[in-house]
């Protein structure tokens, strides 16, 4: 059916045009160039033809009544309240929980540098030696990044810095959208508890702690 109007459709400006061309005065021919002056005619008649056609139809659609059309829009939202409120508390839901989950997956990834020496709680790591601390952790990276090729140090600590950002990143988002779901007392709702929230703040911590005895060894290095 779709197929068959558009046929015609076509049909129809095809046959329009046609007509228009063929409605246009002979022009004498009397040498090559008027032969070129008689083509050149009707290319631009054509053309005046499609410009008039796309100028209507602008002129029917600036004819719309707007304030039908809203009218309309707010009946329809009316009639279906339920549907779109439905609607767009699942898409709030479904986006929240996707959020929540990204950090949950942090949670108990072993390989994650927020969870880096498990063993350890971070007041307990924070009392270790700065220099001594900085070098198992500058190990750690190169065992996790370093692709056999022990002169290049600058990639994995770029991958290092990439890979803790986008942790803290989503470890952040964690933390405000739990203090709202837990303002609003809907946070079992999402299946978020108290010890979750508690440990992504330590995760946090560990995090900026990492990042900062890092940035202050290879300012030293550099200096």
């Amino acid at each position: 059916m779709y197929r068959k109007t558009v046929l015609g459709l076509l049909l129809i400006i095809n046959s329009t045009l046609i007509g228009d061309l063929q409605t246009i005065p002979p022009v004498s021919v009397i040498n090559n160039n008027a032969t070129t002056t008689y083509n050149v005619q009707v290319q631009c008649t054509g053309l005046e033809w499609l410009g008039g056609l796309v100028n209507n139809l602008a002129a029917r659609l600036q004819d719309l009544n707007s304030t039908k059309i809203k009218a309309g829009l707010l009946d329809w939202s009316k009639e279906h309240k339920k549907l779109i409120v439905g609607t767009t508390t699942a898409a709030i839901y479904l986006l929240t929980m996707h959020k929540l989950t990204q950090a949950k997956l942090i949670f108990n990834n072993p390989n994650a540098w927020s969870n880096w020496k498990p063993d350890y709680t971070f007041s307990d790591l924070i009392k270790i030696n700065t220099h001594l601390l900085n070098r198992e952790l500058y190990n750690s990276i190169l065992t996790k990044y370093n692709n056999n090729d022990k002169s290049d140090s600058i990639t994995p600590i770029a991958l290092f810095s990439t890979d803790l950002e986008q942790e803290l990143r989503a470890l952040s988002h964690f933390v405000r959208i739990t203090y709202w779901l837990k303002k609003a007392r809907v946070n079992k709702l999402f299946f978020v508890s108290d010890d979750d929230i508690t440990q992504a703040h330590t995760k946090i911590n560990l995090l900026i702690y990492l990042r900062k005895i890092m940035t202050e060894s290879l300012q030293i290095s550099l200096s």
